[in-house]
């Protein structure tokens, strides 16, 4: 067995530089590091502990480990994702994540709002709502302008592109809605009512009837309601 003198490890260690110097060999060269620490090849190892110019050592609450992360200095040649994160990776312009798109004004993934665009699969019947990332298709309320008392929940189905009632049997889809087990169709979906006027639908569905929100004036027309 070899044993060594610490001046004979120190000797090592400076021979094991020199071949590596003379090689050309560097550790980082077949190895890397998270995107924001330093590689630094000691004696032919891989270390990380640095942060490259730019970044910051920090931690999550309630961990040890301190990672690399963008100090706010930092500026990406590619695309950042929009959504904050810990360890702050770039990424190409095309590689936004799903219902983002690349800005170059802001240099970021910004949410693309497929409400104002037009590109929503949400139908006539139900309402586009734009969230970040992605878009939710808002069913009507019929209790809002219905004189009886509604139970079932309308819901949007992506198959139909509509909104349907299928909290009971039968399922109705808008502007159906069930009345005494069956599906009735809703008055007002083919009632117009003048500005300041919602449409109330009857009990059962077959009659209509324009209520005024504010005030009639003496001409019976109806005003704006007060603030």
């Amino acid at each position: 067995m070899l044993r060594l003198t610490a001046a004979g490890f120190v000797t090592f260690l400076v021979s094991l530089v020199a071949q590596a110097k003379e090689t050309g060999a560097d550790a980082c060269d077949s190895g890397n590091c998270p995107w924001l620490a330093q590689c630094n090849d000691v004696l032919g190892s891989i270390d990380c502990s640095d942060c490259k110019p730019g970044a910051v050592h920090a931690s999550l609450v309630g961990s040890s480990k301190l990672d690399c992360v963008n100090d706010g200095n930092l500026v990406c040649d590619t695309a950042p994702w929009t959504t904050p994160r810990l360890v702050n990776a770039c990424h190409d312009e095309d590689d936004c994540p799903w219902g983002y798109e690349w800005s170059d004004e802001s240099r970021s993934c910004v949410d693309v709002d497929e409400c104002e665009e037009g590109t929503h699969e949400c139908g006539d019947i139900a309402r586009c709502a734009n969230v970040p990332g992605i878009y939710v298709c808002v069913c009507p309320k019929l209790q809002d302008h219905y004189v009886g008392t509604f139970t079932g929940r309308y819901r949007f189905s992506r198959t139909l592109k509509s909104c349907i009632d299928d909290s009971a049997d039968p399922v109705c889809t808008y502007p159906q809605f069930r009345y005494n087990g069956t599906c009735v169709s809703d008055a007002c979906a083919d009632t117009w009512c003048g500005d300041n006027e919602m449409c109330m639908t009857s009990v059962d569905g077959k009659t209509a009837e324009c209520a005024c929100m504010g005030e009639l004036d003496e001409d019976d027309n109806c005003t704006a309601p007060f603030e």
